[in-house]
Protein backbone atom coordinates (compact mmCIF):
# COMPACT_ATOMS: atom_id res chain seq x y z
CA UNK A 1 0.00 0.00 0.00
CA UNK A 2 1.24 3.35 -0.59
CA UNK A 3 -0.79 6.40 0.20
CA UNK A 4 1.19 8.55 -2.12
CA UNK A 5 0.65 6.55 -5.02
CA UNK A 6 -3.33 6.21 -4.22
CA UNK A 7 -3.49 10.43 -4.13
CA UNK A 8 -1.43 10.77 -7.30
CA UNK A 9 -3.85 8.35 -9.04
CA UNK A 10 -6.80 9.97 -7.37
CA UNK A 11 -5.38 13.23 -8.40
CA UNK A 12 -5.13 12.08 -12.42
CA UNK A 13 -8.54 10.91 -12.28
CA UNK A 14 -9.94 13.97 -11.08
CA UNK A 15 -7.94 15.50 -13.59
CA UNK A 16 -9.11 13.41 -16.39
CA UNK A 17 -12.91 14.05 -15.14
CA UNK A 18 -12.26 17.75 -15.48
CA UNK A 19 -10.93 17.83 -18.69
CA UNK A 20 -12.97 15.47 -20.27
CA UNK A 21 -16.11 18.02 -18.85
CA UNK A 22 -14.21 20.82 -20.57
CA UNK A 23 -14.41 18.51 -23.75
CA UNK A 24 -18.30 18.09 -23.29
CA UNK A 25 -19.11 21.83 -22.27
CA UNK A 26 -16.75 23.32 -25.18
CA UNK A 27 -18.72 21.23 -27.69
CA UNK A 28 -21.96 21.77 -26.13
CA UNK A 29 -21.21 25.47 -26.69
CA UNK A 30 -19.94 25.22 -29.98
CA UNK A 31 -23.05 23.67 -30.87
CA UNK A 32 -25.51 26.34 -29.18
CA UNK A 33 -23.57 28.91 -31.12
CA UNK A 34 -23.84 27.64 -34.43
CA UNK A 35 -27.63 27.17 -33.84
CA UNK A 36 -27.63 30.73 -32.94
CA UNK A 37 -26.14 31.57 -36.15
CA UNK A 38 -28.68 29.39 -38.04
CA UNK A 39 -31.21 31.16 -36.19
CA UNK A 40 -29.96 34.36 -37.60
CA UNK A 41 -29.01 33.17 -40.80
CA UNK A 42 -32.84 31.96 -41.67
CA UNK A 43 -33.47 35.95 -40.35
CA UNK A 44 -31.45 37.38 -42.70
CA UNK A 45 -32.46 34.77 -46.02
CA UNK A 46 -35.99 34.20 -45.01
CA UNK A 47 -39.03 36.55 -45.41
CA UNK A 48 -40.67 36.30 -42.33
CA UNK A 49 -43.59 37.45 -40.36
CA UNK A 50 -43.92 38.45 -37.31
CA UNK A 51 -45.23 35.13 -35.69
CA UNK A 52 -41.77 33.47 -37.52
CA UNK A 53 -40.21 36.37 -36.04
CA UNK A 54 -41.08 36.19 -32.47
CA UNK A 55 -40.72 32.31 -32.54
CA UNK A 56 -37.05 32.84 -33.72
CA UNK A 57 -36.40 35.34 -31.07
CA UNK A 58 -37.48 32.98 -28.50
CA UNK A 59 -35.67 30.37 -29.67
CA UNK A 60 -32.30 32.58 -29.82
CA UNK A 61 -33.35 33.70 -25.67
CA UNK A 62 -33.21 29.86 -25.04
CA UNK A 63 -30.47 28.82 -26.60
CA UNK A 64 -28.33 32.10 -24.68
CA UNK A 65 -29.84 31.25 -21.66
CA UNK A 66 -28.60 27.65 -21.94
CA UNK A 67 -25.14 29.07 -23.61
CA UNK A 68 -24.92 31.19 -20.51
CA UNK A 69 -25.12 28.40 -17.72
CA UNK A 70 -22.39 26.39 -20.02
CA UNK A 71 -20.23 29.22 -19.82
CA UNK A 72 -20.66 29.59 -16.21
CA UNK A 73 -20.00 26.06 -15.58
CA UNK A 74 -17.16 26.49 -17.86
CA UNK A 75 -15.05 29.57 -16.71
CA UNK A 76 -14.35 28.02 -12.92
CA UNK A 77 -13.16 24.99 -14.71
CA UNK A 78 -10.79 26.37 -16.91
CA UNK A 79 -9.12 28.58 -14.10
CA UNK A 80 -8.87 24.99 -12.89
CA UNK A 81 -7.42 23.52 -15.69
CA UNK A 82 -4.90 26.30 -16.15
CA UNK A 83 -3.57 25.61 -12.93
CA UNK A 84 -2.92 21.60 -13.42
CA UNK A 85 -0.41 20.53 -15.91
CA UNK A 86 -1.42 17.01 -16.31
CA UNK A 87 2.29 16.27 -18.19
CA UNK A 88 3.62 17.12 -14.87
CA UNK A 89 1.08 14.85 -12.77
CA UNK A 90 2.07 12.06 -14.95
CA UNK A 91 5.64 12.78 -14.36
CA UNK A 92 4.74 12.73 -10.92
CA UNK A 93 2.73 9.68 -10.99
CA UNK A 94 5.65 7.78 -12.91
CA UNK A 95 8.19 8.69 -9.88
CA UNK A 96 6.00 7.57 -7.42
CA UNK A 97 5.40 4.56 -8.99
CA UNK A 98 9.57 4.00 -9.28
CA UNK A 99 9.97 4.79 -5.94
CA UNK A 100 7.61 2.47 -4.33
CA UNK A 101 8.90 -0.44 -7.26
CA UNK A 102 12.37 0.49 -5.78
CA UNK A 103 11.05 0.15 -2.16
CA UNK A 104 9.47 -3.06 -2.45
CA UNK A 105 12.66 -4.44 -4.05
CA UNK A 106 15.41 -3.11 -1.64
CA UNK A 107 17.64 -5.18 -0.04
CA UNK A 108 19.56 -4.38 3.03
CA UNK A 109 23.52 -5.96 3.66
CA UNK A 110 25.15 -5.18 6.86
CA UNK A 111 27.54 -2.77 7.39
CA UNK A 112 28.95 -3.41 11.20
CA UNK A 113 26.63 -6.98 12.15
CA UNK A 114 28.08 -8.83 9.35
CA UNK A 115 29.03 -11.70 11.26
CA UNK A 116 26.32 -11.54 14.00
CA UNK A 117 24.56 -14.07 15.01
CA UNK A 118 21.25 -12.48 13.90
CA UNK A 119 22.00 -12.07 10.54
CA UNK A 120 23.27 -15.84 9.98
CA UNK A 121 20.17 -16.97 11.30
CA UNK A 122 17.47 -14.27 9.57
CA UNK A 123 19.34 -15.39 6.14
CA UNK A 124 19.16 -19.11 7.32
CA UNK A 125 15.05 -19.23 7.52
Amino acid sequence: MSIAKDCIGDILKACERAQKCNDILNGDLSKSDLAIQDILHYIEFEDINTVLAYAAVKKIKELRELRRKIKNELEPLQILLALLDLKALDNIKKKVDKRVEHQNDRIYTPRVLKNELYYDNASNQ
